[in-house]
This record gives C-alpha cells, structure tokens and sequence, in this order.
C-alpha cells in the first residue's frame, strides 16, 4: 500500500487480489461524509456509470473509515496529449456529467484532482472516472435552478456562484468541465487569479482569451460554450456531446467508445512506479479549501463601519492576503425583493461600467464605484458586495466636518466640486442612464477630491419617450418635485376614495438628477437642506411634509455672500419645471466649471 495524496484525507494505493490496484481512501470516523455515500448509492442503482468512481468496498475500523473505489489521477500533470485523446477525455468526461445529471444530482466540485484514470484489470484501456461527491447537490429535475452555496475551488466555480445571485442549476458542472479541458489543453485556468476577489473582478470582465496552445477551432468553439459566463447560453452536457468537436467524421472515427490511447496508460503507469518508494506511509491531510461563505472571517478584516443605506450597510475592511483596504456592503438577502434589488444593483453598475469603458479613452477617469465581487453567505441569508475604497470619505461627511469647525466652503472649492459632480452624472446622461438616488452619501471622494458615484439600485437606462413606472424608493430629500407631486396627488385621492389606487404611470427623466445635484450643491453652501428651516425638529418631519414642501415651496435664500453666479445655477438646477432645468452639458459649458475641467 502507498500514498496516492489528493483531497482531504490520506488517499492510498491498494494491491488487492480480488480487485487488483484501487484507492483506498482513510479518514477518521467523524469526518465520514454521508452525503457523499448516499450520492454514490444513488449512481450505483440502475445501469452502472462506466464514467463515475466506483466505491467498491467500506469498512470501520475503530476510529477510522476505509473506502475502496476505482483509482488514479494525471489530469493535473502537464503531459503533452494528442488531439484525439484530448477528444476522447473530454467525451467520456461530459458522458458522466450527463449520467449524473440524469439521475438527479449536480456534483458541484469538478476539478482536474477529482478526474480520475482507471485501467481495469487485464485491459490496456483508460477510462474517465468522476470522483469525490462530498458537495453533491441533489435536484428534483433536470436544469432546475437552485440557490447553491459557492463551496469547492473558486478557480473552478461557475460565475454565478462567485459573482452571481447563487441561483444555478446543472451548469455549475459544465462550466468546470470546460476549467478541466481548458486546463488538460493549455496547461492554465481560463481566468487567472491571484485571490477571491481578484478573481470576482476579472469574472466581472467577462472575457476569456485563447492561448496558442488551442488550435482547433471546433475545441475552442466547444469551450467559448462550456464556459459562457450567461448559464442560459452555456451548453448543458447532453448539448455538448452534440457539438461538431465530437460529431465530425474524424471525431466519429478517432473516438473508440470507453477508451483511452495507450499513451495515458503507460503514463499512469509511470506514476504508480514512482509513488511505490512511498510504502507504508501514514495516511496525511492535505490543506481544505476555505468556503466561500467564510469569505468574511478568512479572507477579509472587519475595520469600522463607513455607511448605511436603504438596503444594506458598508464597511471599510482589508483584504488579509494583499493588506489592500476595500468597501464591502452587507445587505439582507432573505426575501426574493431584497435579492432582486441586490442583484439588480450589481447587473447595473457592471452595466455602466461596461458601456462607459466601451466608449472613453483608456485613460479616461470613470466616475463610478466599480465593483470588485459578490459572494452570498446562505447560512446568515446575507449577500456581499466587494467595492473600491475611496479614502475621502462621501460628501454627507464632509459637510458635517465643515459645519463642525465652524468653516465655510469657498467659491473656488465649490466650482471645483460642482465640475467633478456634474461631470460625473453627465458621463452617465452621455450614455441615457439615469441614477435616480442621488444624494450626498452616494457621492464619493477620492484623496485629491476626484468624485465617485455610488449606490446604483434605482438607476435605469432611460429611452426617449418611454413611460416609466414613477420609482418612489430614492430619499426623499432628493427626490425631484415631479415625482413627489405625483406621490402626494395619488394619496390624497386614494384618501378620499378610501383605497389604495394603483401607481400612475409618469415620464422619467435626466433631470430629476439634476434636482437632486441642486439640493447637493445647496447643502454644501449652506450647510442645511433647502426645504428644512431653522426652527425645523427633524424627528417631527414627515416625508409627505418634506413632498409637500418640495412641491409646493421655494428653497431657502443662500447666504448672501455668496457669488450670484453660485446663486443662479442653483436656482436653475432646481426649477419645478424638469423642462426649464438647465441640464448637465450646460453647466459643463459655465465658464467656471470649464474653466475647473481645462485644469483637471
């Protein structure tokens, strides 16, 4: 018997005379996985799986738990493999990812070391054997979408348990079946990694670049459909097994069903001579991996809570392998309306990057937060989403820090933020997204005071002339008088008809942005929201108050020493008419603000 070392437990070669060379995996007897077990009982019924480890044996013995199943793995080692026997491991692989999706299961752990080459008895054949079924999922019907926790090896998980919703189905197999044969081809991960979160960003891109070790087109087109980052569009197995790769006239005669070329034969071979020197060596643990739901206690360092909004709170905290200081919001993800909002949230903000990055120089700066990853923690119902940390902290706390020491904020400081705000919101207006919940918390600021754009869950993407349903969720505070007339009106006749009307339909546009720059930049002159007066008890302040003032008042006066060109763009910015509302091209064009933008 010697060590054969892959998993976490001590994994042994085995001589036996009934069965000839298995795997005799050992562990202690509180580590024994029964869900493992009931997999493999579940695959053993019916028409045995030519493609799936068998377990052979079991035994206890005191303490400790011996299972015999079939035996060995090169997938990982850099062997240098034909076209057709590439082809054939790929075939039988996809084979028994079919069998085992057939018969009800999703194995959500298919990696190169749970790939296994078994040579039976007497024959000089190789075939595929799928091992290790200790994350096993089980479903109730082919391609039925579940919340799936992100446990295994990150570099070989599906996006949509590293960065997505943890809604996944069968396809998490498919997408680690292409990593195996990327892998088995190119010796390297399709998406390389040096962290979670890193790997989170570069999901995020959305791009896998071919290497010049792939040059059949029929196996790359094969792989751009195992590892499509929209599971809707990704291959299941059984389609797979359909692609030209497999079907084509030299494919067909290349292929001999349930075999292997000798070449991986005599390899596997090979490594059994050399692990022999290893008789009679205890059984060792090899390093776990960690799940990704203790993402928060094993990779990142809680430091102090930065912020709360609606839906979540922010944390700064540090990265521990790389000590680089980032922003996680934590949020609530225990309803199907607070994982909407959520998930929404990230497709927007990927959304905007990618739309910006697609049409600005490479050089340009991009004013919104870009996120980093997203991981779900299904067992406090919690999602996480990663983002840049920007040591200015947000404009809510600088305001309070003038009001603190008694400063006020000069006009040439004022021009300076009024430019990197609009501009800003204009990169998104440039594109027709609006953002929708602007206020002073969701601004950012870099150390030189650049301007970052946060909290995207209201935002759109805004088509001339389409209705929108009037999105009452921003603070209302910030919320344009367009809308809230709209709220008021609703509630007043819904009181007077004694029920609940439906929401009116109302036309959306950039300018309630523009509103909400208007009380921004009023607050940080004064000191104080516009609609709030001096004798004001927050505390007793309702938000049809705050509406009805909003609709039906004029803001407060600025301080009187303050320039009128400061004075009248704010009068501008908040007309009660979104159709005289000055716009953002226009205050780029303000002599002031372009003068700011020729220095920048």
């Amino acid at each position: 018997m010697f060590e054969s070392g892959f998993q976490n437990v001590g994994v042994f070669l085995v001589n036996s005379s009934q069965t000839g060379l298995v795997a005799a995996k050992v562990m202690q007897k509180n580590l024994f996985d029964q869900n493992e077990w009931g997999a493999a009982g579940i695959l053993s019924q019916g028409e045995p799986i030519p493609f799936v480890v068998q377990f052979n044996a079991a035994k206890v013995f005191d303490q400790q738990v011996v299972i015999l199943m079939d035996l060995d793995n090169i997938i990982k080692r850099k062997s240098v493999l034909s076209g057709g026997t590439i082809r054939a491991i790929a075939k039988q692989l996809l084979q028994g990812i079919n069998m085992i999706h057939q018969r009800g299961l999703v194995h959500r752990d298919i990696k190169g070391e749970n790939i296994l080459l078994h040579n039976p008895i007497g024959s000089d054949r190789v075939i595929v054997k799928i091992a290790d079924f200790g994350l096993v999922k089980f479903q109730d019907r082919l391609q039925q979408t579940m919340l799936m926790s992100a446990k295994g090896d990150p570099l070989n998980m599906a996006p949509e348990l590293v960065i997505g919703d943890g809604k996944a189905d069968s396809k998490v197999d498919v997408w680690s079946v292409g990593v195996v044969l990327f892998q088995l081809v190119g010796h390297e991960y399709p998406i390389k990694a040096n962290s979670i979160s890193n790997l989170r960003m570069l999901m995020q891109l959305q791009t896998i670049n071919r290497p010049s070790s792939i040059q059949d087109n029929l196996l790359w087109d094969l792989l751009i459909h195992l590892l499509a980052f929209d599971r809707t569009k990704r291959f299941t197995a059984a389609e797979a097994l359909q692609h030209p790769y497999f079907t084509n006239p030299q494919a067909r005669n290349e292929i001999i069903p349930n075999n292997i070329p000798d070449s991986i034969s005599n390899i596997q071979q090979d490594q059994i001579q050399k692990q022999q020197q290893k008789l009679n060596q205890k059984p060792e643990e090899s390093e776990a991996q960690i799940p990704c739901e203790n993402c928060m206690k094993m990779v990142f360092k809680k430091i102090k809570k930065i912020g709360r909004g609606r839906f979540g709170t922010v944390f700064s905290m540090q990265e521990i392998s790389t000590q680089r200081m980032i922003a996680i919001k934590e949020c609530d993800y225990d309803t199907d309306e607070l994982r909407s909002m959520m998930n929404r949230e990230i497709e927007v903000m990927k959304d905007i990057i990618r739309i910006i990055r697609q049409s600005t120089h490479q050089s340009q700066f991009i004013h919104v937060v870009e996120p980093l990853g997203f991981f779900v923690n299904e067992d406090d119902e919690k999602a996480y989403l990663v983002m840049e940390l920007y040591s200015g902290g947000n404009l809510r706390s600088y305001i309070e820090n003038l009001h603190k020491i008694g400063a006020k904020i000069s006009a040439k400081k004022f021009w300076e933020f009024v430019s990197s705000i609009v501009s800003a919101v204009n990169q998104l207006h440039m594109h027709d997204i609006i953002h929708g919940d602007l206020k002073p918390e969701n601004v950012l600021l870099t150390e030189d005071i650049k301007v970052k754009l946060a909290d995207f869950g209201l935002s759109r993407k805004f088509l001339q002339g389409k209705e929108y349903m009037t999105n009452r969720s921003g603070t209302k505070f910030y919320l344009a008088p367009e809308i809230q007339k709209d709220e008021i009106d609703q509630i007043l006749a819904a009181g007077k008809q004694n029920q609940k009307l439906p929401m009116k339909r109302v036309t959306q546009t950039k300018a309630v942005d523009i509103w909400a720059i208007g009380i921004i930049l009023y607050e940080l002159l004064a000191q104080h929201h516009p609609f709030i007066h001096s004798d004001d008890d927050l505390a007793d302040i309702s938000d049809i108050q705050i509406a009805h003032r909003i609709v039906t008042e004029e803001p407060s006066e600025l301080p009187s020493h303050y320039p009128d060109s400061l004075k009248k763009l704010i009068k501008t910015m908040l007309s009660k008419d979104p159709s005289r509302r000055i716009t953002a091209e226009e205050i780029l064009s303000i002599p002031e603000v372009a003068a700011n933008l020729r220095g920048q």
